[in-house]
């Protein structure tokens, strides 16, 4: 082993070994490496081992639920956190924050993030109908809204934040998973879910789904299975990619921001409740320690305490028992907390209708207006599933609560009004019974009364923000699943082939940009004795195999594990080879270059045997991406980052 062949750039150890070697990976653009550090828990580290970001799921000591896979997006900014249970939980990779949670409701077997680096002729236009000219969405007319930066909500980040919302590096992106039932999902930006696309070839097989890889345009897909046949390739087509054409990144990511607006007003509507809840039980409190005090001392039942601070605002006579809650139960520090809660709530409920819900509305009238446009281009009529009426109904419905919003406005600010004239009458009685003093503040007997007869009785304005909002949910409900249904209905699967016998240890699949032939993708099967590798052509689905025995590079030696990747320049393989001499364990990596031009064959370029006393461990697990490499040792405690 040379420096030459062998640059070490980190090297370091855990305090202890982290649970399992999965998600085990190198961020595609950023010096971050993960580790599984428990069934429950990610870690994200700097090249350099220093600790970025720990990624924990709820604690949930009934539940089972455990970090299936983790995605990087291809630019690296965001990955997906997907559990065993069909959660996806998006991440931000600048801070480590959660920007956005869905569910698929099944169990996930694997998942890959994938960009479109490329379009086909018919996207771009050719063989389509008469296209809009997409120039016209290049005024933003959203650009000229506020921007919605006053919450700390996490679906805030997928309205705002430009680079959360689309890669930089991509017009399009697909987060594929592959769950139990031999299911498809596609999420589109993360976001847009085109869910439980059944391939009908595997369901006799009980197969699960072991990788997903997709072609450059992301109009196909090649899917890898393992059932009682063995190993299997197929295709799925997602025709709707070219059917959509270049409206397809738009209609996404504007169905994708509206998602995102939901689940913000959801939250804003959650937050007002929450704002409400404190002062309305306070005052509920307060009012029913009022009317126990007077059944007390009067033997009445069922007592209105309302009736009786009517009266005494009334007549101005103050009978013993609201004396004694006055002085007793309400007194000077009641009435703060009382005047507290009430400011809390009334500038708070303000401030989120103000700053959050009047300006998500308008931002989702125009995203909504900008379909509406797409809707009404009579050539699109049937192709995108966009329907005018359920859009304009949508409107309609965003419409009816921004009108809302500005009467509660008006509404919140009468009613403080109405509760301060409420306290000030109050606070004069009580220093008029303990100080003996009188109050030179005039009551305002109407204020009072109105706070009395229409707010105590609790008439919530939530209830009408939480009716509307309910009528517009079920109406976007109703207009994504008519746009999926049409990207559903260009979705076939086919051509399934079998590629190797079941019972592997590992398997796993790349598509490969090689010069002489693009569309080429490699499979790789680990079993006890060798490595096969299976090269096949993406779109006919022939195959050409090839073993790597192991005891040709290990001799006689007892294997223990081995671990494959392929390289960044999809010419080569690395083959981490873990196995004992004896009782003497170490550890060989071996490089395989790849011989796409004619007969496909592969040849050992290099070797590199890692002794413990000179590497100080022995590696047994590999990632690779952009050229690095990092090796995990036997015990998953010690891990290095090298160039090979």
């Amino acid at each position: 082993m040379s420096e030459e062949d062998l640059k070490i750039l980190a090297k370091d150890k855990f305090a202890f070994a982290i649970s399992s070697a999965k998600n085990f990976q190198i961020c595609p653009t950023m010096d971050l490496i993960s580790f599984q550090f428990s069934g429950t828990t990610i870690w994200v580290y700097r090249l350099q081992h220093t600790k970025v970001w720990n990624i924990e799921l709820p604690n949930d000591d009934d539940s089972d639920e455990e970090i299936e896979s983790m995605c990087w997006r291809p630019d690296g900014k965001i990955f997906a956190i997907v559990t065993n249970k069909g959660s996806i939980t998006l991440y931000d990779s600048s801070n480590g924050d959660p920007i956005m949670n869905s569910k698929i409701d099944k169990n996930v077997e694997c998942c890959n993030w994938l960009k479109q680096e490329s379009l086909s002729s018919s996207v771009n236009g050719s063989g389509n109908a008469k296209m809009l000219d997409l120039s016209l969405f290049d005024v933003n007319v959203s650009e000229s809204l506020p921007k919605l930066v006053s919450a700390s909500s996490d679906s805030k980040k997928l309205i705002v934040d430009e680079h959360v919302m689309k890669s930089e590096e991509s017009e399009l992106d697909f987060l594929l998973v592959g769950s139990e039932g031999q299911l498809i999902t596609i999420i589109i930006f993360g976001v847009f879910t085109i869910d439980d696309f059944q391939l009908p070839q595997l369901v006799d097989q009980h197969a699960s789904i072991l990788a997903i890889e997709s072609t450059s345009d992301l109009s196909s897909h090649l899917v890898l299975a393992e059932g009682m046949s063995g190993i299997s390739l197929l295709k799925l087509e997602t025709n709707f990619v070219e059917t959509f054409g270049r409206y397809l990144p738009v209609i996404s990511q504007t169905c994708s921001k509206l998602v995102g607006l939901l689940v913000y007003i959801k939250e804003s509507i959650d937050q007002l409740i929450a704002d409400y809840k404190p002062f309305t039980d306070y005052t509920t409190r307060i009012l029913d320690l009022l009317a126990t005090e007077i059944e007390e001392k009067t033997s009445e039942q069922d007592v209105d305490p309302i009736y009786e601070l009517r009266d005494l605002l009334l007549t101005g006579i103050l009978t013993e028992p609201t004396k004694t809650w006055l002085t007793d139960y309400l007194g000077d520090r009641g009435i703060k907390r009382w005047t507290k809660l009430g400011k809390q709530y009334f500038e708070g409920s303000r401030k989120v209708i103000f700053h959050r819900f009047i300006l998500s509305l308008e931002h989702m009238i125009v995203s909504l207006t900008e379909l509406l446009g797409l809707a009404r281009w009579k050539e699109n009529e049937t192709k995108l599933g966009l329907d005018e009426v359920m859009i304009s109904n949508a409107i309609e419905i965003s419409g009816n609560l921004l009108k809302h919003c500005y009467r509660v406005m008006t509404h919140l600010n009468e009613e403080q009004k109405h509760f301060e004239s409420l306290i000030d009458w109050l606070n004069g009685i009580l220093m008029d019974v303990t100080a003996d003093e009188k109050s030179t503040e005039p009551v305002h007997t109407r204020n009072v009364i109105h706070f009395l007869n229409s707010y105590i009785p609790k008439i919530n304005n939530n209830v009408k923000f939480s009716s509307l909002f309910e009528a517009l949910n079920n109406q976007f409900s109703d207009m994504f699943k008519k746009v999926k249904n049409t990207m559903r209905e260009g979705m076939c699967s086919e051509k399934i082939v079998t590629v190797g016998e079941f019972g592997a240890s590992d398997v796993q699949m790349k598509l490969i940009s090689w010069s002489e032939k693009k569309n080429v993708g490699i499979v790789w099967i680990t079993r006890e004795d060798r490595v096969e590798f299976v090269k096949f052509d993406t779109d006919i689905l022939t195959i050409e195999k090839i073993d790597i025995q192991f005891k040709e590079l290990v001799g006689p030696a007892k294997m223990i594990s081995s671990n494959t990747v392929i390289t960044d320049d999809d010419k080569s393989a690395l083959i981490l080879l873990t196995y004992k001499f004896g009782v003497l364990e170490q550890s060989k990596l071996v490089k395989v270059e790849f011989n796409m031009v004619g007969q496909w064959n592969t040849t050992v370029t290099k070797e590199i045997t890692f002794d413990y006393k000179v590497f100080g461990f022995i590696p047994k697990y590999i990632t690779s991406n952009r050229g690095i490499v990092c090796l995990l040792d036997t015990t998953r405690q010690n891990y290095a980052v090298v160039q090979v």
